[in-house]
């Protein structure tokens, strides 16, 4: 790649960038959770400064932006073919779309090289700013106004980075910091009550017990496990069992729904609202749209078809699951294209794991695909904003480094 040389004006204009993306990126963990426009702020911070670069002529484009604007094209295309087929409202298609803007982002940001440090400093500090604005909030459920869901669901993804960040600590204070910060993401993970982010944060623990492993070999990683199944069971123990207690009511209502399939539970509504998305592909195998999915899946629980306790649900919100979701909204295509967009996103992450930002993309997208599993994180404009913002500034950094190989 072709470096063109620097003058002195140059050279001070990339250290503003630098210093601005930087910024940008690092306080996003500071605002994501802690305000309700501090999410939407930070993405279109990013893109008009982003613009302001590439007009300025401070522009490039790497291989690695190819890669994500790949990613992008397998987890839209099924939505603009179900928006073809007049299946599809335009609202849904837009906020998916959302991801092209990040691509101007990406290209800005890898020329201003934003330092991945500085972000990952600013998740502990994060942490602690989230809890606290969570405690004057009044509480758990829910915090600041929002769903608690992806509010939990997002504390995990920031959980999993700073898990990557915390085994490439060297000095012991660097790593007592860092041990903080996750107990402080835990702890508002915990506070939400919410059993689908607690599953988010494997990612970021197994990759801790793997990097023992093959650190310092098997018996490491063994003691690893032990402590941790030591904390968890000693922090569920200090917060009165409530974790404990939410996975052993989702058994028992498994059970129950098995049994009596008309008695309500909240995860009898979301093993029903999958059982409706099953049958709404199978009669439309490219998909209703949201609205019409929802419609139809509406109308037959008024036909007994469906049980009727969903129906509040079906009225204000959605299947409960990334993969249903994309089932009934945009049919079988919608699925597939999900599923190659992680599958594309991990395979180039594991390319370049020996690069910091290579495991947090990994964790990231892993953490994703777990929430996925009992919400829609790809529908929720918190989620899917952070989620563009993680992997734009994974992707920059990765770039930027590469170039430095190349050079």
């Amino acid at each position: 790649m072709h470096i063109p040389a620097l003058n002195a004006h140059s050279l001070m204009g990339h250290s503003l960038y630098k210093i601005l993306f930087t910024g940008l990126f690092a306080v996003y963990p500071l605002l994501a959770l802690t305000t309700l426009r501090g999410y939407r702020a930070v993405p279109i911070l990013l893109l008009l400064l982003a613009i302001i670069a590439l007009v300025r002529k401070v522009r490039a484009w790497p291989a690695e932006m190819t890669q994500w604007a790949w990613a992008l094209a397998l987890l839209t295309g099924p939505f603009y073919l179900a928006y073809a087929f007049g299946g599809l409202e335009a609202p849904s298609m837009e906020r998916v779309s959302y991801g092209w803007l990040f691509l101007a982002i990406g290209a800005a940001a890898y020329v201003a090289k934003p330092r991945l440090d500085v972000f990952a400093w600013a998740l502990v500090a994060g942490a602690y700013a989230t809890l606290l604005a969570q405690w004057i909030s009044g509480g758990p459920r829910p915090s600041l106004e929002f769903n608690p869901i992806p509010y939990a669901n997002v504390a995990a993804a920031f959980f999993c980075l700073l898990c990557v960040w915390a085994v490439h600590q060297k000095r012991p204070w660097q790593m007592l910091v860092v041990v903080l910060g996750l107990v402080g993401w835990l702890a508002v993970i915990g506070w939400t009550q919410t059993r689908g982010a607690v599953l988010a944060t494997l990612p970021g623990l197994i990759y801790i017990l793997i990097h023992f492993a093959q650190r310092f070999g098997p018996k490491m990683s063994v003691g690893a496990l032990v402590a941790l199944c030591v904390v968890a069971v000693a922090g569920d123990a200090l917060s009165g069992q409530v974790v404990s207690q939410r996975f052993q009511l989702a058994g028992a209502d498994i059970r129950q729904y098995r049994e009596a399939p008309e008695t309500f539970s909240s995860t009898a509504v979301r093993l029903e609202l999958w059982r409706a998305a099953l049958m709404v592909v199978r009669e439309h195998p490219m998909g209703l749209g949201e609205e019409g999915a929802r419609a139809k899946a509406m109308e037959w629980t008024k036909q007994g078809r469906l049980q009727s306790y969903i129906q509040p649900q079906l009225e204000v919100a959605h299947f409960h699951s990334d993969y249903f979701q994309q089932l009934a909204v945009a049919g079988y295509p919608g699925l597939l294209g999900l599923l190659l967009f992680y599958g594309l996103l991990l395979r180039y992450f594991f390319g370049h794991r020996r690069h910091m930002a290579g495991p947090m993309g990994l964790v990231l997208i892993v953490s994703y695909m777990v929430s996925g599993l009992t919400d829609v994180p790809l529908y929720n404009r918190l989620t899917l904003f952070t989620l563009f913002v993680l992997i734009t500034l994974c992707f920059s950094s990765i770039s930027s480094r590469t170039e430095r190989q190349h050079r």
